[in-house]
């Protein structure tokens, strides 16, 4: 169950990955800011079986400040990002767990830990991923680890190889059962705007990138691993405007949609 669940997009971590430090150009004239993502899951034709909808805020600095979800209009979940004096998001406050950051000397995030709160209001650490970086600063591999009764094992890892500043390739390792699976990325030739989302929530299936990652898609032997791909359009001005993602084993269809606040 924790295979398939790792290489699967939680609703709740609809975050982008950060950018590379090569991407520290100046920014276009014409900025934008995520204001909301709606998403909608669906088996073929037949209507909906589940939606939701994600909603952004931010400071007057111009920073992520909390991210709301809710589900047919029932609120579902709501995070908070603090920040320390460099600007970089230390801790994800939400209702039932948090997420904390930390980073190394060269600025590069190398651990987000996860905890739950639990029935008597007490966070507990649950799992945390570990990050390894290269000496181009580009992100070679990601640890998963599932702390129980004090002790952390290692559930999955992903590597990454790059071309041209894009991770194309992605080797995924499971450990419980031993699995590996190779994960394809395709992109374009146009550069990634820096995502206010940065250092949020990890995604492993969308590592930083140097251009727009226009989808990529899975194929493994294994019967209870997940198959399927994903597709990506984009705003005139750059940003992600619909992700499209079909299961090949169930047939559902999940659709993505993302909105904007230009300036």
């Amino acid at each position: 169950m924790k295979t398939r669940l790792l290489l699967l997009l939680p609703l709740a971590l609809l975050l982008w990955g950060c950018p590379t430090d090569k991407d520290k150009d100046p920014e276009p004239e014409q900025g934008c800011h995520l204001q909301e993502i709606t998403y909608e899951a669906r088996f073929g034709l037949e209507p909906p079986v589940f939606t939701q909808r994600v909603v952004y805020s931010y400071n007057t600095q111009g920073q992520l400040s909390s991210v709301s979800a809710d589900s047919a209009g029932i609120p579902w979940q709501k995070f908070t990002m603090s920040y320390d004096g460099k600007g970089r998001v230390v801790q994800v406050n939400g209702n039932r767990e948090t997420y904390l950051n930390e980073y190394n000397e060269q600025n590069q995030r190398v651990r987000q830990i996860r905890s739950y709160r639990g029935q008597n209001g007490v966070l507990k650490e649950r799992d945390y991923y570990s990050f390894i970086y290269n000496s181009r600063n580009e992100l070679e591999e990601a640890h998963y680890l599932y702390v129980e009764n004090g002790k952390a094992t290692l559930y999955g890892a992903w590597r990454y190889t790059y071309s041209n500043g894009d991770p194309t390739t992605i080797q995924y390792f499971s450990y419980d059962p031993q699995r590996e699976v190779n994960i394809t990325l395709r992109y374009d030739d146009k550069k990634r705007h820096p995502q206010e989302q940065a250092y949020t929530f990890f995604q492993p299936l969308q590592p930083p990138s140097a251009h727009n990652l226009l989808g990529y898609n899975t194929s493994e032997p294994y019967d209870d691993m997940p198959k399927y791909n994903a597709t990506y359009t984009y705003t005139s001005q750059g940003y992600p405007a619909t992700m499209i993602k079909s299961d090949f084993d169930t047939g559902m269809i999940e659709n993505f949609r993302y909105t904007y606040s230009c300036h």
